[in-house]
């Protein structure tokens, strides 16, 4: 009688297959995840660094539409951070060119 329950209560062996199953899901979805990361990072940082320059820089705003207009920073120049509190006006070549540093000196 006892035998006969444990038998009964034990999980038959397809119980596991889900488990299986799932973690092989997990895993393609990871790699498609890592693949669509390494192919697009560099527009993503590009996105981030803008916004960045964006946010820190607004005061340098009017001073590079106006070196803009006059034609000494290119059109396509957009502000970034520099290593100090300088703010860059850039373009996305590669590598990215500094065409003006605004902020202290």
């Amino acid at each position: 009688m006892f035998t006969q329950k444990f038998t009964q209560s034990r999980a038959s062996p397809e119980t596991g297959q889900g488990l299986v199953e799932y973690a092989l899901i997990l895993m393609l979805v990871a790699i498609v995840v890592i693949v669509i990361l390494a192919v697009l990072g560099p527009q993503i940082s590009y996105i981030y660094l803008r916004a960045q320059g964006a946010l820190l820089c607004s005061g340098y705003v009017d001073e590079i539409e106006a070196d803009i207009a006059a034609g000494t920073v290119p059109s396509d120049s957009w502000l970034a951070i520099g290593n100090t509190s300088n703010c860059l006006a850039v373009t996305t070549t590669d590598p990215p060119q500094i065409h003006k540093v605004y902020g202290p000196p």
